[in-house]
């Protein structure tokens, strides 16, 4: 289950194009989730995933009773995008 501020969803959309409720579908095939920082005290984790044949996005999230709770969305960075695409590479 995933859950996230709508403020925050909004915020999302303006800066980086797409909302969370795209964002989620990221977990729905094969993704890479990468050690979780320590933030103000909450672990978050960087999860990298690809939308169909869309987009390769990277989702900051944290764990939150037991729910998914979406920080951020973004499109991956160069460096991001070659780590999932050598994942990809070795899962398949």
């Amino acid at each position: 289950m995933f859950a996230w501020d709508e403020a925050k969803d909004k915020a999302n959309r303006r800066k980086h194009g797409f909302g969370f409720d795209l964002a989620v579908r990221a977990f729905k095939g094969q993704c890479l989730t990468l050690p979780a920082r320590n933030v103000g005290g909450e672990a978050r984790s960087l999860t990298i995933g690809r939308i169909e044949d869309l987009l390769v996005v990277a989702v900051v999230h944290t764990d939150r009773q037991g729910r998914t709770r979406l920080i951020s969305a973004r499109p991956t960075s160069r460096r991001e995008r070659e780590i999932f695409h050598g994942f990809e590479a070795r899962e398949t």
